[in-house]
């Protein structure tokens, strides 16, 4: 602390308390308390999973609702057409006993 060295203590970046000297950890140029880091390292991972399921859900819709708006406007790939013939078809014979669309 003397001739010029920092008097101010490090401060942990995650609960701002200042740092004692053992079980420290260190990255990028930050320092925390290592049950800081470990607390925090398991509330990210629980975010990146909560992310990507979110992610895959939005993405579900997204294709569903893509899928219905290609089916109404005509613009079906020819497996998603098949599926919808077939379908279209049965409900034709069963209810008014025309033929398929």
């Amino acid at each position: 602390m003397i001739y010029g060295n920092s008097v101010t203590q490090r401060l942990c970046e995650r609960c701002k308390k200042v740092l004692g000297n053992r079980n420290l950890h260190y990255q990028d140029g930050l320092w925390w308390h290592k049950k800081c880091h470990d607390e925090a390292m398991v509330e990210f991972a629980e975010a990146t999973e909560k992310a990507r399921v979110a992610l895959e859900e939005a993405r579900a819709a997204d294709e569903a609702r893509a899928t219905e708006q290609a089916r109404r406007f005509g613009f079906v790939p020819s497996a998603v057409q098949d599926v919808v013939t077939h379908h279209t078809s049965q409900f034709w014979s069963r209810n008014d006993e025309k033929t398929s669309l």
